[in-house]
C-alpha cells in the first residue's frame, strides 16, 4: 500500500506546470489588488507633485517676494516645504538650455517674470478650494498671475479609473484562461496516475485515503505558487519604487502583507478545489473506461 501511495504522488512534471500556471495567476491577482488599493494614494501623490506657479510683477522686490512666501507657507492648503523662488534669470537660463540655444547666438531680451512655485495638499485640489486660494493670492499687490493645471488633475483621475476597468477586464480574461490551463494540467497529471488510483480502490482503500496524497500535493503546489508569486510581486514593486520614486506601494506595509497572504491562501484553495474536482472523476469509474 505504501508503494502505491508513493506512485500516486509521482507527477513532478505536472506539478511543475501547475505551479507555474498558478504562480502567473496569483501574480496577476496580486498586481491587480495593489493597483486598486493604491489608486487613491497614487492620485494623491501625483496631485501633490504638481506645481502651482505664481508670477510676480516686474516691480516686485526680492524681499517682498520672500515675505509673501513666508505668509503663503502658513496657509493650511500649502504642502510644507514645497515653496521655492525662481528668478527670471534662472528661468531664462533654463529655457535657453531646453531650446539648445548657442551661447554665441545674438542675445534677446528676457521675457520671463520672477515666479514662486509650490505644491498643494491633495485635499485642497478642489474647485472651491482652488478658487479661494487663487483669489487670496491675487489680492496681494505684487502678484501678476497664478497658474495651475486643473484640467490635468481631473484628466488623470479619469484615466486611472479607465485603466483600472481595463486592467480588471484583462485580468478576468487571463484568470479564466489560466484556470482552464491549471485544470487541464492537473487533469493530465492525475490521468497519468489513473491506474494507481484504481489499484488503490481495488485493494480496499477508502476515498479519503486515495485523495489524501493528491490533495496534499495540491496544497504544496498552492503554497509554492503563492510564495513564488509573492516574491515576483515584491520584486516588481521594488523595481517600480526605484524607477518611479513617487510610486508608493510600500508605504502601507500591513496592506501589502494582507495582499501577499491572500495570494498564498488563494493558491492553496484554488489548487485544492481543482484537484478535488478532477480526482472525483476517476474514483468509482469502471476500469475499461480508463483506457
Amino acid at each position: 500500500m505504501a508503494n502505491v501511495r508513493h506512485k500516486g504522488t509521482s507527477h513532478k512534471p505536472g506539478s511543475f506546470y501547475s505551479t507555474l500556471s498558478m504562480t502567473l495567476v496569483l501574480f496577476l491577482l496580486g498586481a491587480f489588488a495593489v493597483f486598486i488599493l493604491n489608486t487613491d494614494d497614487l492620485l494623491k501623490s501625483f496631485k501633490e507633485t504638481l506645481d502651482l506657479v505664481i508670477e510676480l510683477k516686474t516691480d516686485a522686490t526680492r524681499d517682498s517676494a520672500r515675505q509673501f512666501m513666508r505668509k503663503l507657507e502658513s496657509e493650511p492648503c500649502i504642502k510644507p516645504g514645497s515653496s521655492s523662488f525662481v528668478s527670471k534669470e534662472e528661468g531664462f537660463s533654463f529655457l535657453k538650455k531646453q531650446m539648445g540655444q548657442d551661447a554665441k547666438a545674438p542675445s534677446i531680451d528676457n521675457p520671463l517674470f520672477d515666479v514662486i512655485k509650490f505644491n498643494l495638499v491633495a485635499d485642497c485640489l478642489q474647485k472651491d478650494s482652488l478658487a479661494k486660494l487663487k483669489q487670496l493670492i491675487k489680492s496681494n499687490p505684487i502678484i501678476n498671475e497664478v497658474y495651475f493645471p486643473e484640467e490635468l488633475v481631473g484628466g488623470i483621475a479619469v484615466h486611472l479609473q479607465q485603466a483600472g476597468k481595463l486592467f480588471l477586464i484583462l485580468s478576468m480574461i487571463f484568470i479564466i484562461i489560466a484556470i482552464v490551463i491549471i485544470h487541464n494540467t492537473v487533469k493530465l497529471a492525475l490521468y497519468a496516475n489513473r491506474f494507481t488510483i484504481k489499484t488503490m480502490e481495488m485493494v480496499g482503500a477508502s476515498k479519503s485515503t486515495i485523495k489524501r496524497p493528491f490533495l496534499l500535493s495540491a496544497v504544496g503546489i498552492g503554497l509554492w505558487a503563492g510564495l513564488w508569486s509573492s516574491i515576483l510581486l515584491i520584486g516588481v514593486l521594488m523595481y517600480l519604487s526605484q524607477a518611479f520614486p513617487d510610486f508608493i506601494a510600500f508605504t502601507d506595509t500591513l496592506r501589502l502583507i494582507w495582499i501577499l497572504s491572500g495570494m498564498i491562501i488563494t493558491g492553496v484553495i484554488l489548487s485544492t478545489i481543482i484537484t478535488w474536482i478532477v480526482i472525483n472523476r476517476y474514483i468509482g469509474r469502471k476500469i475499461e473506461t480508463l483506457y
